[in-house]
């Protein structure tokens, strides 16, 4: 259809050159000749993608485009010149549709987070990456453009960041949100290629001992913190996992507590209720329809704070998990049993707390042994 209507424009401005020849020579027969000149010329004409060239009557030559569906034209003394002139009018507006769309880069991580995070991700995690955002990554790169940040900047954000935890969830959310941002062509190149991220050797977190329990629900005058905590203690569930009990989740008809979990297949199960988390369960306060009313983060803040006044090393709110994995075991509860009590995916991770425990176990026979009576 556009070629169509093209050729009758074409038509159409021949003829009104033609026209105006006539009137200029009054010569009819110069009319017909310069028509007949021009059609034959025009027929001969090379195909020019993308736009129709033609030689003008007044022997300039012109090339009809459209661009965004609006015909244009550019004119030139000579052929050559004026499709070399044409190639770069289009090399030009290829670049430009293929120019990535400019975000400022706080604008993408919020669309990034919104998008590609926030649907798919528990509260936990999304705390973790928005903290990230808002706590590092915004107040580096303020108002700079995607395109504009290089990996030396990232390297330099990172490099600053003293706490090994802090920087290793911020260099995800980097290179996760870059990463995406190439996928989508807003980049021209992965820009967190490059970059490195300091490895360190992650510290085994150990199990508490009696006496340090006893003196961590000491710590504790908030009623229903401490009930949360003997909880974890009776229980092994993760943090995420206790937060989301709900009273309908628990049968005291079967014992058993109906456990949601998300991290992994074999995390929804069934955890038996015993006599000890019988009684801490009926002492809970039956007032909405979860357990307990903390937000994931400041259950860990408050412990960690209780952990450090009382100077103990090497634990966190997951060693109350550790604990409970550990007491059963010195109960001599069958691996396999732990294993999906404590939901764990892989076998191997029950089994290597399962070997630290054991070898602690041979630490402490070896310890009462006493041979001072050979050797005196």
């Amino acid at each position: 259809m556009d070629a169509s209507l093209d050729r009758i424009a074409n038509l159409i401005q021949e003829a009104n050159h033609l026209f105006a020849a006539y009137i200029k020579n009054k010569d009819k027969q110069s009319y017909v000749m310069a028509y007949t000149n021009i059609q034959g010329e025009n027929e001969n004409m090379p195909k020019i993608n993308g736009g129709s060239l033609r030689k003008r009557a007044n022997g300039t030559w012109e090339i009809r485009y459209y661009d965004n569906n609006k015909q244009k034209s550019i004119y030139g003394k000579n052929q050559k010149d004026l499709i070399k002139r044409f190639t770069q009018v289009k090399r030009t507006k290829k670049q430009k549709q293929e120019e990535p769309k400019h975000y400022k880069f706080k604008h993408w991580l919020d669309e990034w987070y919104k998008i590609y995070k926030q649907p798919k991700l528990k509260e936990s995690s999304l705390y973790n990456i928005s903290n990230s955002i808002n706590k590092y990554i915004l107040p580096y790169f303020e108002e700079m453009s995607l395109k504009d940040i290089s990996p030396l900047q990232i390297q330099k954000l990172l490099n600053s960041i003293t706490k090994q935890r802090a920087m290793e969830m911020t260099a995800n959310v980097l290179r996760e949100s870059l990463r995406k941002a190439y996928e989508l062509q807003l980049t021209q190149t992965n820009l967190f290629v490059g970059v490195e991220v300091k490895k360190v050797k992650s510290i085994k977190r150990r199990a508490f001992s009696k006496e340090e329990i006893k003196s961590i629900l000491n710590s504790i005058a908030e009623k229903e913190y401490g009930q949360l905590i003997r909880f974890l203690l009776l229980t092994g569930m993760r943090r995420s996992e206790a937060l989301k009990i709900k009273w309908e989740d628990i049968d005291f008809n079967n014992n058993f507590i109906h456990i949601k979990g998300e991290k992994t297949e074999s995390a929804d199960r069934l955890f038996p209720i015993n006599v000890q988390l019988k009684e801490l369960i009926l002492e809970i306060e039956k007032s909405t329809d979860c357990l307990f009313h903390y937000k994931p983060n400041s259950v860990t803040q408050k412990f960690t704070k209780i952990v450090r006044e009382l100077k103990y090393e090497n634990v966190s709110l997951h060693s109350l998990r550790h604990t409970f994995a550990t007491n059963c075991m010195e109960k001599g509860i069958n691996t396999k049993l732990i294993q999906t009590w404590l939901g764990h995916s892989n076998y191997n991770v029950t089994a290597d707390i399962y070997t630290h425990v054991n070898n602690q176990y041979n630490k402490n026979q070896a310890d009462e042994l006493d041979f001072s009576k050979y050797l005196n």
